[in-house]
This record gives structure tokens, C-alpha cells and sequence, in this order.
């Protein structure tokens, strides 16, 4: 088993795609020493916390992979509000999601439908006190 943990610098590296999926024929290279390599794609893990964020949201992720990478920004709400930081990334995305003004009762059947439509998960959360007509959370510090 051969990995590689540094990159290559190769003039010969930016003649290859930036992705590679399943649907394209396999991709081989060979050492100096006559060795076969076959490339493996594999799940890359990028750290996007609230602590260290990613400074475009993945943009630059979604750009080389032509949106089959989506982007890792999301909105901001009482959950993460606290965290949000602004990016001026050339490459910053922004997560799906719009605003409107379309009222939906939140029951068990529209969080189904929801989810089935998105393809997300839609969390509720039961007994969350209100404020009066402004329907926002009551958030204790």
C-alpha cells in the first residue's frame, strides 16, 4: 500500500482533473522505479466549527467539484449566532437556503414533506417558549 501524505509537485499534476469520481475511468501513474499506482479517491474531512470555521464555507470545494461538493455555510439563527463570523473570501458560497414569507404549520407532516423535499434533516423542538406575537425563542443567557 502506497500513501501519499505530502502532494506532489509535479508539472505534471496540473494536467489532471481537480476531481475524480466513479464514473470516470480509472486514473494510474508510475514511479521511477517501474511501480504501478492506482488513485484512490477518498472522503476529504475539512474541520467547519464554530471555533474554526472554514473562511469560505467550502466555496472553493464547491467550485472544483462543479456543485457536486455543496456548500457548508448556513444561515444564521439562535444556534449559532454567537459564532458567525463574516467571510470576504473571493470564493465564500452560500448555503441553500432562502427567506420568505410563507407561513408553515409545523406538525409532523410538514416536517416530513419538508425533509423528503430538501433531502435535509428538519429538527423541531417541542414546549419552546415564545415571545408574544413575534414568535421568536426565549434564549436565557
Amino acid at each position: 500500500e502506497f500513501i501519499l501524505v505530502n502532494g506532489l509537485d509535479d508539472d505534471v499534476c496540473s494536467k489532471l482533473p481537480g476531481v475524480h469520481d466513479e464514473n470516470k475511468p480509472p486514473m494510474f501513474g508510475q514511479l521511477p522505479d517501474g511501480t504501478w499506482l492506482q488513485f484512490d479517491p477518498h472522503f476529504d474531512v475539512m474541520e467547519n466549527t464554530v471555533e474554526n470555521p472554514l473562511s469560505d464555507g467550502g466555496g472553493i470545494k464547491t467550485f472544483l467539484t462543479d456543485g457536486y461538493t455543496q456548500c457548508s455555510n448556513v444561515a444564521r439563527s439562535l444556534f449559532n449566532e454567537n459564532g458567525c463570523k463574516l467571510s470576504s473570501e473571493p470564493t465564500t458560497c452560500q448555503g441553500s437556503y432562502s427567506r420568505s414569507d410563507i407561513k408553515i404549520d409545523l406538525n409532523a407532516d410538514s416536517i416530513i414533506a419538508m425533509r423528503n423535499i430538501t433531502g435535509k434533516y428538519i429538527y423541531a423542538i417541542s414546549n419552546l417558549p415564545l415571545r408574544g406575537d413575534s414568535g421568536t425563542p426565549v434564549v436565557s443567557a
